[in-house]
């Protein structure tokens, strides 16, 4: 028999073994077909689909076998420690971004109080200034904001790559490539947005400060709310006894000062500014609110219209990551943890309205008429996923001042729109939703 050059650590007298010897030029080799390598859906994080596993013929060794083994054990390894390490960063920038958001909002309240410190000057002179020094600080904040959604985002695909290295399929037949820059890469993020709230931030920084110096005010109307006049008095009444007071006497009490719109609505919100030194949600008596969150339930539970049939198995909870068309309408609905003004609130929730509207025409790519049928599912299934219920006092807030005959349009559809969602959301039965 003639020797085989390449080995001599077994006999190749057996038939079957000499074919095996003669194919282990094959060993390394690449192959186009993997059937780790499946299609999955977009908008989750998917390891397996940059975990390239390329099939081998191995030699039908227990030496060679345990080496390879070791191998792809030590490539796992070494990822998983790369893994670990970039792990650390997003969170400990999630936990600096939580105490910014918190200082942040501080800085406003404080603005509010500043601004309140200004005896004997005019509110009128300087009332953009003070507006975009307020808007400032709400860039800030969600600026922060989509900081910390990003990092939460990308801790959750490196969980998930993690999670599959530590238990992953048999490669005993396969050589391992864990392509994790690739993967890295798609981890979706708010990077656009975040650079153009930054711009804004940049720009409004050079001249949003707090003026040294205000006018005295010039008319009555603005001398009303400022701590020299006899309203000071009226607001710190108010706060002090805010558990007597109701939303609608506030109310009511503000419109017979001024028919100006405008005006009562500066005169509303130091109302509340005030007010929320004292207690929390002033001027309004809650009843014990209990909601459950339906975050385990699918999103076709709720029959919402004009959404892709890839989002309809997607769990509450699963919607703000999946990449689904109303995120735009779930991020205004987030802007009402930080609203401490009723009216103002009812006011995001119209806007969150009209947004919705906008959305349904990107997914349909025509113009089409949205009517109240259609709205409300898609504004509850938003509410759901923006978390709102975890303090359903939230909607609860806006929904008290739906029947106390407000002027502004926007502030009666937005409150009636919050008291419509909570009465459905008391109909609805969390064990049933999730088993349909």
């Amino acid at each position: 028999m003639k020797k085989d050059t390449r080995s001599s650590s077994y006999d190749l007298g057996d038939p079957n073994e000499r074919k095996i010897r003669y194919r282990q030029a094959s060993v390394g080799s690449f192959s186009t077909i993997s059937p780790f390598s499946k299609l999955r859906p977009s908008g989750k994080p998917d390891p397996l689909g940059y975990v390239v596993s390329v099939p081998v013929i191995n030699v039908p060794t227990s030496e060679y076998l345990s080496l390879h083994r070791k191998f792809i054990s030590n490539q796992i390894a070494t990822v998983l420690t790369k893994i670990e390490k970039m792990i650390n960063e997003p969170t400990y920038k999630i936990i600096d971004l939580s105490v910014k958001i918190s200082s942040l909002i501080q800085d406003t309240s404080n603005l509010k109080a500043q601004r309140l410190s200004f005896k004997g000057r005019g509110l009128s002179e300087n009332r953009k200034i003070f507006f975009l020094i307020s808007y400032l600080h709400q860039q800030k904040i969600k600026h922060a904001f989509l900081q910390t959604r990003d990092y939460e985002v990308s801790l959750e695909y490196l969980n998930a790559m993690k999670k599959f290295l530590l238990d992953p399929p048999d490669f005993t037949n396969f050589h391992v490539i864990v392509n994790l820059k690739d993967y890295i890469s798609k981890i979706p993020s708010h990077k656009a947005e975040i650079d153009k709230i930054l711009k804004k931030i940049m720009s409004l920084e050079k001249i949003a400060r707090v003026p040294k110096y205000l006018p005295p005010p010039s008319s009555f109307c603005e001398q009303l709310i400022y701590p020299t006049s006899t309203t000071v008095s009226i607001f710190l009444e108010m706060a002090k006894n805010s558990s007597a007071y109701t939303i609608k006497q506030v109310y009511d009490e503000f419109k017979q000062m001024t028919d100006d719109e405008s005006e009562l609505d500066i005169l509303l919100s130091h109302a509340f500014d005030f007010g929320w030194r004292v207690s929390t949600f002033p001027y309004n008596n809650f009843v014990d609110l209990d909601f459950p969150q339906f975050n385990n339930c699918k999103l076709k539970a709720f029959d919402p219209p004009y959404v892709p049939e890839i989002f309809h198995s997607c769990k509450i909870s699963e919607l703000s990551s999946s990449g689904w068309p109303y995120a735009p309408v779930v991020m205004i609905l987030k802007e009402l943890f930080f609203c401490t003004n009723p009216f103002q609130g009812a006011v995001r929730i119209f806007d969150a309205m009209n947004e919705t509207a906008s959305c349904v025409v990107q997914v349909t790519g025509e113009s089409v008429d949205v009517d109240f049928d259609t709205l409300f599912p898609l504004i509850l299934t938003s509410v759901l996923a923006s978390g709102l219920l975890s303090d359903p006092r939230i909607l609860s807030y806006i929904a008290s001042i739906s029947t106390i005959g407000i002027s502004n349009t926007y502030c009666r559809l937005g409150s009636s729109y919050s008291e419509a969602i909570l009465a459905h959301l008391k109909n609805l039965d969390e064990t049933e939703l999730e088993n349909s």
